[in-house]
């Protein structure tokens, strides 16, 4: 079995702005350096990841999230996870990550984004 591959594109980086990335494929072992290398925790500037196309994240994965989104915190910056689906949040949960990282849940047609802490 091959390992799964990680896309991360950049969807809109302006000095001024949030950096917005898409991530497609899992956050995991394998993954995860290809995530660090790609998507800096410098946290120069408020970081969404758009989680749409993520099936899954595990613990490997989850750690890099945290240790990013408090990097970003210290530097007085957030990250946020946009699309994210009921099992990358269920183990955002499991993992007590979901008490750090801000998820931004899947809009109902016509309403905003909901922010869930």
């Amino acid at each position: 079995m091959a390992n799964p591959k990680l896309l991360i594109e950049d969807l809109v980086n302006l000095p001024d702005g949030p950096r917005i990335v898409r991530l497609t494929g899992p956050l995991t072992l394998t993954t995860v350096p290809e995530f660090q290398s790609r998507v800096p925790s410098d946290g120069s500037q408020d970081l969404i990841l758009d989680f749409t196309h993520v099936p899954y994240v595990n613990s490997i994965g989850m750690g890099t999230l945290v240790d990013v989104n408090i990097r970003h915190r210290r530097d007085g910056n957030s990250v946020s996870l946009a699309g994210a689906s009921d099992r990358v949040r269920f183990s955002s949960q499991t993992r007590q990550g979901l008490q750090i990282l801000s998820v931004l849940q899947q809009p109902d047609r016509g309403s905003g984004p909901t922010r869930v802490i």
